[in-house]
């Protein structure tokens, strides 16, 4: 392996690193983000069911749960998107929490706030993702082979696997004594076969 191919694995270890914690950004934000909406959704949801099952005894009326749904629904479906590493539902999922507060509920203004800062951490990652796309392999940065198989053992790997003792080796050789033996069985019985003939004849 040349020196290039080694510059190569080099970089994309790290391209590979960069994106996994750029994956762990995103990931982790959109689950803290989209809990809270999430749950209140289900709560009106909940409500609204037990509001049909006692026929309005208990439970949110109708237009209640239509309220949450058209507030907590587009702001889920805009974490969704962002999610997804695309710039636009990272911005439209800022927009939508914003406008959330402004419109529906004023009281969750910690809960605004901090959905907001998380996004526009989200947001500052789009930077290095426009990098990483100049870089092979995005996004997995996995080496391939000429095939285009991917690789599943770096070379150090198979490097290491040469060195020890092969499984396959030891069955071969075990294969290799068995098979002698049968040989060795082999010519003895026919050696006796040969005295049983010859000792036939003579007696005719």
């Amino acid at each position: 392996m040349d020196r290039s191919d080694i510059e190569r694995e080099r970089q994309m270890d790290i391209d590979r690193e960069d994106m996994r914690r750029i994956n762990r950004i995103f990931t982790v934000t959109f689950y803290i983000c989209a809990v809270f909406p999430a749950l209140q959704l289900m709560v009106a949801l909940c409500s609204f069911l037990a509001s049909l099952i006692t026929l309005g005894n208990a439970g949110l009326d109708p237009v209640s749960v239509f309220s949450c749904i058209l507030a907590d629904g587009p702001v889920i479906a805009a974490l969704i998107w962002s999610y997804t590493k695309d710039k636009r539902g990272t911005i439209i999922a800022i927009a939508a929490v914003i406008l959330r507060w402004l419109l529906y509920d004023r009281s969750d203004i910690v809960l605004a706030i901090m959905v907001t800062v998380l996004q526009a951490v989200c947001l500052l990652q789009y930077q290095k993702i426009g990098y990483l796309k100049t870089h092979e392999g995005y996004p997995d940065f996995c080496l391939y082979r000429k095939d285009g198989v991917k690789r599943i053992m770096s070379d150090e790997q198979i490097r290491e696997s040469m060195k020890a003792p092969s499984a396959d080796m030891d069955i071969l050789e075990t294969n290799g004594s068995s098979l002698k033996e049968n040989k060795e069985n082999h010519t003895a019985n026919n050696y006796m076969d040969e005295l049983v003939f010859n000792e036939k004849e003579q007696n005719k």
